[in-house]
C-alpha cells in the first residue's frame, strides 16, 4: 500500500528527493534509540532478554529491528562512499556508525551477515581492493569488540562433550521447520493457502504455531512454487528500480548515483533478510522500504523525464491551500472547497 500510496504521488522533482533522503535519515534517527538502549543494558556477556530493538517493541524484535538497520546501511554508505558533497558525506558517515553500532546491539547473526554483505558488494563497486582491505581490517579488529557481540557470534557453532561441533538450537529448529516445510509442499503442490502455514506446521514437526523463519519457504509452503517465484519477481523488479535510476543519472550527478547503487544494494538486503526471517509482510519492519521502493521509483521517473526536457526540477508557485488539493487529491473529498481548488490545479 505505501509503494503505490508514495509511487503515485504528485510530489516535484526535489520535494520527492526530499522525501527519499528524509526516508533515509529516519533509520540512524531511530538507532540512536537502539544505541542507548545497548549501553544501558552493557558490554558484558550476551544476554538473551538484554537485546536492543530502538522503537521496534520488546525483545523479541530484536532481529527485526536489525534487519530493519542492515538495510538501510548500504544506502547511507553509498552516499558516504560516492557523494562528492565534504558535508554530505560527512553526514552519512555519522549516520553509517549509528546504524553499524545500533546492529551490534540487537545481537541478530543475521543482521551482522547482511549488513557486512551490503557493504562489501558496495565497496567492490567502488573498488576490489577497497573490499579486500575492508574484509581484512573487521579481522584484524574483532578482538575490539564487545565480549558480548563476540558470544553471540560464537553460539552458532557449540562443541559438545564428546568433542563434536553441533549448531545452537534456534539454528537446528529452523532446519526441522524448513524441512516440515518441504513435507507440507509435498503434500500440498499448490499451497496450504495464505496465512496458514503456522496451523499446518504442527503436522509435521514438534513445533506448532511457528513462523517458518524464512519468507521465501513461507510463500512456497502456502502458495506453492508460484508464490515463491512472484516475491522473487517483486524484488528483482526492486533491483531494477535502481538500475534505471542509475542510467537516467548524469555522469557527474554524485548524489544520484549514490542513491541508485544504495537501492539496488537495499533491495539485495531486503531479500536477505527474508531468507533467515519472515518480515515480508510485517509493516513495523518493511514499511520504510516499501516506501522507499515508491519514492525510488518516481523519482527515477522524473529524473528520465528531467533529462529529456520534459519536466521542472520545481513547481510554479501555488497557494497553501492549492498545494494541499494538488498534492493530496483524496482531500478534496473532505475538505469543502478544495475540490474547485483541485480541478483548478490542473487546469
Amino acid at each position: 500500500m505505501l509503494y503505490f500510496v508514495y509511487r503515485r504521488c504528485r510530489q516535484d522533482l526535489n520535494r520527492t528527493r526530499q522525501l527519499i533522503l528524509l526516508v533515509l535519515l529516519v533509520a540512524p534517527l531511530t538507532a540512536i534509540e537502539a544505541i542507548y538502549q545497548g549501553v544501558s543494558f552493557g558490554l558484558g556477556e550476551y544476554v538473551e532478554t538484554q537485546r536492543a530493538t530502538g522503537p521496534f517493541g520488546d525483545t523479541n524484535m530484536a532481529n527485526r529491528a536489525g534487519v530493519f538497520y542492515a538495510m538501510f546501511l548500504p544506502m547511507v554508505a553509498a552516499i558516504a562512499v560516492f557523494d562528492k558533497r565534504k558535508f554530505v558525506r560527512i553526514a552519512a558517515v555519522v549516520g553509517c556508525v549509528l546504524l553499524a553500532t545500533a546492529i551490534l546491539f540487537t545481537y541478530s547473526r543475521q543482521s551482522y551477515l547482511i549488513a557486512l554483505v551490503g557493504l562489501l558488494i558496495l565497496l567492490m563497486h567502488r573498488s576490489v581492493i577497497a573490499a579486500v582491505f575492508a574484509g581484512l581490517l573487521l579481522v584484524l579488529t574483532v578482538s575490539f569488540f564487545p565480549q558480548s557481540v563476540v558470544d553471540r557470534v560464537t553460539q552458532t557453532q557449540k562443541v559438545d562433550a564428546t568433542g563434536q561441533a553441533t549448531v545452537d538450537s534456534s539454528t537446528l529448529s529452523r532446519f526441522e521447520i524448513w524441512d516440515g516445510a518441504r513435507q507440507m509442499w509435498q503434500d500440498h503442490p499448490a499451497g496450504v493457502g495464505l496465512g496458514r502455514f503456522p496451523t499446518y506446521i504442527g503436522k509435521y514437526t514438534s513445533r506448532d504455531g511457528v513462523d517458518a523463519h524464512n519468507a521465501f519457504v513461507l510463500m512456497w509452503a502456502e502458495l506453492g512454487p508460484l508464490g515463491a517465484l512472484l516475491m522473487l519477481w517483486i524484488f528483482w523488479r526492486m533491483w531494477t528500480v535502481g538500475r534505471a535510476l542509475r542510467r537516467v543519472a548524469a555522469p557527474d550527478d554524485s548524489e544520484t548515483i549514490a542513491l541508485a547503487l544504495g537501492f539496488k544494494i537495499t533491495v539485495i538486503a531486503a531479500a536477505l533478510s527474508n531468507m533467515y526471517g519472515s518480515p515480508f509482510f510485517e509493516g513495523l519492519v518493511m514499511g520504510s522500504f516499501w516506501l522507499l521502493c515508491g519514492l525510488v521509483e518516481r523519482y527515477t521517473e522524473l529524473k528520465a523525464l528531467e533529462a529529456h526536457g520534459r519536466v521542472a526540477a520545481t513547481e510554479a508557485p501555488m497557494s497553501p491551500m492549492m498545494r494541499i488539493a494538488d498534492r493530496f487529491p483524496l482531500a478534496a473529498r473532505a475538505v469543502p472547497g478544495l475540490r474547485s481548488l483541485q480541478q483548478a490545479s490542473r487546469s
